[in-house]
C-alpha cells in the first residue's frame, strides 16, 4: 500500500496516478471472472466445455463477395427455414484487418441493387 505522511491530506497528481493504478489492479485480481456471452452461447451451442480442443475453420472472403455472403444466409433463413442469430464483435477496423464484422442488434439490412463491382480473379 501506498504510505502517505499524515500532515498532508491531499495527493499529488503522481500520487493519486499510482494510488489509482494500484487500486484497479488489486480489484481486477479479486474480481471473479466472467465468461462472455458469446463465449457462453459457443458453449451451449456446440454442447462442449472446452472450446479451445474444437479446430478451428476458416475461410477468407473478400470485400466484393461480403453481398453474396449475405443473400446467401437470407436464402437459408427464406427457402429452407434456417434459424439465424447474428452474434458477433464489433469493430470500427474490422474491414481494415480483412475481417468479416459480425455484429449483434443490428437493424435488419436493406438490400440494394450493385451497379458494377470489380472481383478479383485468381
Amino acid at each position: 500500500m501506498m504510505d502517505r505522511p499524515e500532515e498532508d491530506p491531499y495527493l499529488s497528481p503522481g500520487a493519486f496516478g499510482r494510488a489509482l493504478h494500484e487500486f484497479l489492479q488489486v480489484s481486477l485480481e479479486l474480481a471473479p471472472a466472467e465468461e462472455s456471452e458469446l463465449v457462453t452461447k459457443a458453449r451451449e451451442h456446440l454442447e462442449v466445455e472446452d472450446l479451445g480442443a474444437l479446430p478451428i475453420q476458416s475461410r477468407d472472403l473478400g470485400t466484393p463477395d461480403h453481398p453474396n455472403l449475405q443473400i446467401a444466409l437470407d436464402r437459408l433463413v427464406a427457402d429452407r427455414g434456417w434459424e439465424l442469430e447474428v452474434v458477433g464483435l464489433r469493430s470500427e477496423h474490422a474491414g481494415m484487418m480483412g475481417g468479416l464484422p459480425l455484429q449483434r442488434s443490428l437493424p435488419a439490412p436493406r438490400h440494394r441493387t450493385i451497379a458494377s463491382c470489380r472481383t478479383p480473379y485468381d
